[in-house]
C-alpha cells in the first residue's frame, strides 16, 4: 500500500516536472496534490482533543507541583516557568530541524530520549522535594475541607514562600 503511494507519487512529480520544462507532449499538468483517498479527519479531530486533554491535566500537575517545590515566591516561580515553557516550546521545531539537517532525521528523536532519561534520573533524586511537596498539598487540602479561609496562608508559609497566591 505504502508502496503504492510512494510510486503514484514518483510518477506523478514526474509528469508534473516533464510538463513544465517541456519534455512531456500534451497539456500542462498542475503540482501533485497530496491527499489520501480515505478522509481521516473525524479520527483526527478526536486523537488531538484526547490528546489535549492528556496534556492539560499534565501541565496543570506539573505546574502546580512546581509552584510548590519552587524557593522563591510564586509570582516569579509562575513567570520563570511559564517563560521556559513558552520559549522552549516555539524554540524546539527550529531547534530539532538543526540536527536533522545536518547529520540524521533520527537524531532529535534520540535528543528526546536522552532528555527523558535525564528527566527521570532528576525525578528519581529528587523525591524529597516532590514528597515535601505531596505533604504540604495534603495539610493545604486538610485546611480547605475543614473550611479553613487561611488555606492559602499555611500553603505559602509551608512552601517557604512567607505570601499567599
Amino acid at each position: 500500500m505504502l508502496q503504492q503511494a510512494l510510486a503514484d507519487l514518483n510518477t506523478a512529480y514526474r509528469n508534473f516536472f516533464a510538463s513544465i520544462t517541456g519534455k512531456r507532449k500534451g497539456p500542462k499538468v498542475g503540482a501533485p496534490r497530496l491527499r489520501s483517498r480515505k478522509d481521516n479527519r473525524p479520527v483526527l479531530i478526536a486523537a488531538v482533543i484526547v490528546a489535549g486533554v492528556f496534556i492539560g491535566v499534565n501541565n496543570t500537575l506539573t505546574t502546580q507541583a512546581v509552584m510548590m517545590v519552587a524557593p522563591v515566591e510564586r509570582p516569579v516561580a509562575s513567570a520563570a516557568y511559564g517563560f521556559v515553557r513558552f520559549i522552549g516550546g516555539g524554540l524546539a521545531p527550529f531547534a530539532a530541524g538543526k540536527p536533522a539537517e545536518h547529520c540524521n532525521v533520527h537524531v532529535p528523536f534520540l535528543v528526546g530520549a536522552v532528555a527523558i532519561l535525564v528527566g527521570i534520573a532528576i525525578l528519581a533524586t529528587g523525591h524529597r522535594d516532590l514528597m515535601r511537596a505531596e505533604r504540604n498539598q495534603a495539610e493545604v487540602d486538610a485546611h480547605a475541607r475543614r473550611g479553613e479561609p487561611d488555606a492559602e496562608l499555611v500553603e505559602a508559609a509551608e512552601a517557604g514562600t512567607g505570601t499567599p497566591s
